[in-house]
């Protein structure tokens, strides 16, 4: 989304006599503005769908700014259907989570050599997706930041993560 301004949307629920924010939908977490707006417009959809009163707000971001600190809509979505995929194993409802796949020439995002997370707990849990197919303990993250960078990574969305993760799973 380098050609046009960045954006977020801020999913606020009826709460009682209030709203609270619940999720948001950064635009700095998707490829192109397309699947922005997409997940934009599946946020009103299914909240409409599940009859919950919501308002949106929608404003511009930089692209290095910091990250939101609420659940994406992904996540949001997850916890209102009651599903529960392998992502979000060991992540408390609520919690934001990153996902990045470590790449190079051989190894596309689609393809990566592999899967880590942050989850942006105080202080935050980096975690790598193994072999056993469940999250462990990595310093992958942190060592990179600290200048150990001769493996690189992408940001990966959600639909992104759990992609590579359900493809994991049936090569298993």
């Amino acid at each position: 989304m380098t050609d046009q301004p960045l954006e977020q949307c801020v999913g606020y629920v009826k709460d009682g006599a209030g709203w609270s924010a619940e999720f948001v939908v950064d635009g700095r977490r998707y490829p192109d503005r397309g699947s922005w707006q997409t997940a934009k417009r599946e946020a009103v959809t299914t909240l409409n769908r599940l009859r919950i009163t919501a308002a949106f707000e929608t404003a511009e971001i930089e692209p290095t700014g910091p990250p939101q600190r609420l659940p994406t809509w992904e996540q949001y979505r997850d916890q209102l259907t009651g599903e529960r995929h392998p992502a979000w194993d060991g992540v408390s409802a609520g919690t934001a989570v990153t996902f990045y796949a470590t790449v190079d020439d051989g190894f596309p995002r689609e393809r990566p050599m592999g899967l880590h997370r942050r989850i942006h707990t105080t202080p935050p849990t980096d975690q790598v997706f193994a072999g056993d197919l469940a999250w462990h303990p990595s310093e992958y993250l942190a060592r990179y930041w600290l200048g150990h960078n001769d493996i690189d990574h992408v940001e990966l969305t959600v639909a992104e993560a759990k992609t590579i993760i359900d493809r994991r799973s049936a090569e298993r």
